[in-house]
């Protein structure tokens, strides 16, 4: 980072700003930043208002910029990822850039067409720029399988399988990635080995939420250990992070809650100090124990049994329930008994709805 620094620095001394060295390495120089969790100072490095930078150069920074606000921050600015659209086809980094935002931010909203939608129109524009299997495809690929994902857990029985298709093409697309460089496996950074773990970690993560061939428990567990250790590894503030949260989430459905606990707790720290809204909201959605809206209705559900009345609600059977919470199906059928006789619900539909009147959903 000093020698970026220093690059920069002499080039505006000797007038050459813009240069292609010192203007790409101001770029690296707020990617660094970026990873290091220090997104305040890599966006205003990124800040050239009214220094008249070349055409390319200024929309590469704002599409990072727009990685940092809307990617990371999650912050709802749909007319600027719309306006960096136009130049996709001018630089592919601006493109992956901006593209990983609104893929990022479909998947927070839990949008997998629209993720999908994205990752096919970066690939139609970036391919002709670069090649096919370009390197950056594994990661879109991994984010865009997290998008289904997180989908997932609100879908019907059909719509998870409608996705199927959609999920195997993902994690094929990344598969091709990985066997065009396998050749040069001596030459992999950490960066490109903690896609690859993260790849395998979301899919098994798609394929337990949707409960379509879900892995064990301790395969889950193992993937996204296997991907938190890849994510130390390149040391990235916002992909530990991001790790964590998931990590947690899967500790938690496995019953191992402390070590979700302190998992989550490593995760949220770092999402505060990054201003990385999606991450808390995800983390909230995880440990959240909806309790009644009002003292007229006292009966207090478990945390368990808020986590089970959300699945009932989304249509999920009790052996579905069962297979994602990696619990029995007779558990899980004394726990809906529970909610029913709390709900004061005659059926599964009626505690739904009761549960909705009073705000536990």
């Amino acid at each position: 980072m000093a020698v970026y620094r220093e690059v920069i620095a002499r080039s505006e001394v000797g007038g050459l700003t813009w240069s292609p060295y010192p203007a790409e390495a101001r770029l690296l120089l707020a990617v660094a930043l970026t990873h290091q969790g220090r997104l305040d100072e890599a966006w205003h490095l990124l800040d050239v208002s009214g220094q008249n930078p070349p055409m390319v150069f200024e929309w590469l920074y704002f599409a990072h910029q727009m990685f940092i606000t809307i990617g990371i921050r999650g912050e709802p600015k749909q007319a600027a990822l719309e306006r960096l659209r136009d130049y996709w086809g001018t630089d592919g980094l601006t493109a992956i850039s901006s593209g990983g935002a609104e893929i990022l931010r479909a998947a927070a909203a839990g949008d997998a067409a629209l993720a999908l939608s994205v990752y096919d129109d970066l690939v139609a524009v970036v391919v002709p720029l670069w090649h096919e299997w370009f390197q950056a495809r594994l990661r879109l690929a991994t984010l865009t399988l997290a998008a289904f994902a997180a989908a997932a857990a609100h879908q019907s029985a059909d719509e998870r399988g409608s996705a199927a298709r959609d999920v195997e093409r993902l994690v094929s697309d990344g598969g091709r990635v990985i066997d065009f460089y396998a050749p040069y496996d001596g030459s992999h950074g950490p960066e490109y080995r903690m896609w690859v773990a993260r790849r395998t970690a979301e899919h098994l993560r798609w394929r337990w939420l949707a409960q379509v061939d879900p892995p064990s428990a301790e395969e889950l567990v193992s993937a996204w250990r296997a991907a938190e250790e890849a994510a130390v590894a390149y040391a990235s503030v916002p992909e530990v992070a991001q790790t964590r949260v998931r990590l947690a989430g899967v500790l938690r459905a496995v019953g191992d809650t402390a070590g979700a606990r302190t998992v989550a707790d490593q995760a949220r720290e770092a999402a505060r100090e990054l201003g990385a809204r999606p991450m808390l909201d995800e983390l909230t959605a995880q440990g959240s124990a909806p309790m009644p809206a009002t003292s007229a209705h006292p009966a207090t559900l478990t945390p368990r049994e808020a986590e089970i009345l959300a699945l009932v609600a989304e249509g999920r059977s009790n052996g579905e329930i069962g297979k994602q919470l990696f619990i029995s199906t007779k558990t899980v059928s004394v726990h809906v008994s529970n909610i029913l006789a709390k709900l004061e619900a005659s059926s599964r539909t009626e505690a739904a709805a009761v549960a909705r009147r009073r705000g536990l959903l």
